[in-house]
């Protein structure tokens, strides 16, 4: 019984309360950086006009320095650099530049990859 007991708290804990977000210094001047169209980056990057059109997702800043996302309801806030959490706590999404300091990829809760395409 301790031997399951233990195993149980292990790989199952018991779900802890998220904290609210605590927005990182300079957030607000920050959130217009990463406004655009994001496509999920499986399409075909040679294939010119006519190619297939993959999931687009937009981000909006937000005058309180926030962003929203397609499809999120709550509104996210950049918690370090590059990284956004839910105003609540939960789940977030991160961001990436090129190497000319370009905001280019967005990756969120899951596998998948959304490219800046706008």
């Amino acid at each position: 019984d301790v031997v399951q007991s233990a195993l149980i708290d292990h790989y199952f804990p018991a779900k802890r309360k998220a904290k609210p977000a605590v927005p990182m210094a300079g957030y607000r001047e920050r959130a217009t950086r990463f406004s655009g169209t994001y496509e999920l980056n499986q399409f075909c990057h040679s294939c010119g006009p006519d190619r297939r059109e993959y999931p687009r997702i937009e981000v909006k800043a937000n005058s309180d320095g926030t962003i929203s996302i397609t499809g999120n309801p709550l509104p996210l806030v950049e918690v370090s650099p590059f990284f956004f959490k839910r105003i609540n706590g939960t789940g977030g999404v991160a961001f990436r530049d090129d190497a000319l300091g370009r905001v280019s990829l967005l990756a969120g809760d899951s596998w998948m990859v959304f490219e800046r395409i706008k």
